[in-house]
């Protein structure tokens, strides 16, 4: 995944440049992130030893281990870039628009991307999420719960301004995050659909679970053809 990572990186004060070494750093980070991701996903996190991660980077373990202490270590920063990633595209459809309706197609259709490109780190939120300590989840679950917040935000000012008919602004939040988030068990990247054309969908679905009227045509075929 290519996405932002913020909750992983180091970072100086706010909105300081990196240096070139900060940079280089995280782009080394980001690498063996991605491999690691692709790794785990096909082999399983018990699955993939160092040794198979170090054999696909092309590197030798203390490259690995001057960025991370641990596998374990490897996994968590995965889990926070995933969720972090989700909750900046929450933030950024809020900031997008003072427009409810707007906000809501911005994040369905960014989000669907986010899912669709980085689904190999998206899937390991639920396929690996017991492998993490008790306190490793307080991390996960508050930057999950945060994504949540600013999403029933959203879903709440679509109802005072009168855009949208939902009764329970969070249980909607729910309903839209699982509806999009589900894309990783059924999308087929081998398909005849796109991850745009399959984005088109996720937003008029969003829409039409707040009970706006769309006038989207009917699909052809199951999600992924």
């Amino acid at each position: 995944m290519t996405g932002a990572t913020l909750a992983v990186r180091d970072s100086g004060p706010m909105n300081a440049p990196l240096s070139a070494r900060d940079h280089t750093r995280n782009l080394k980070r980001e690498r063996i992130l991605d491999v690691a991701a692709e790794l785990f996903f096909v082999k399983g996190f018990h699955g993939a030893s160092m040794e198979n991660l170090c054999s696909a980077l092309g590197v030798t373990k203390p490259f690995i281990y001057y960025h991370f202490k641990s596998k374990d270590e490897i996994l968590l920063a995965l889990y926070l870039a995933s969720v972090n990633s989700a909750l900046e595209v929450a933030r950024a459809a809020r900031a997008s628009s003072d427009d409810p309706v707007a906000q809501l197609k911005t994040f369905a259709r960014t989000y669907a991307m986010l899912v669709l490109t980085d689904r190999q780190r998206i899937a390991l939120i639920s396929r690996e999420k017991g492998l993490l300590n008790a306190e490793q989840m307080r991390d996960v679950t508050a930057l999950g719960r945060a994504f949540l917040d600013v999403l029933s935000g959203l879903m709440a000012d679509g109802v005072k301004a009168g855009a949208f008919r939902i009764d329970d602004p969070a249980l909607a939040a729910h309903e839209v995050n699982g509806m999009i988030a589900w894309a990783i068990n059924w999308y087929n990247p081998s398909g005849r659909r796109t991850p745009q054309d399959i984005a088109d969908h996720m937003e008029d679905a969003a829409l039409r679970l707040v009970g706006i009227a769309t006038n989207w045509p009917k699909a052809e075929g199951g999600p992924g053809a």
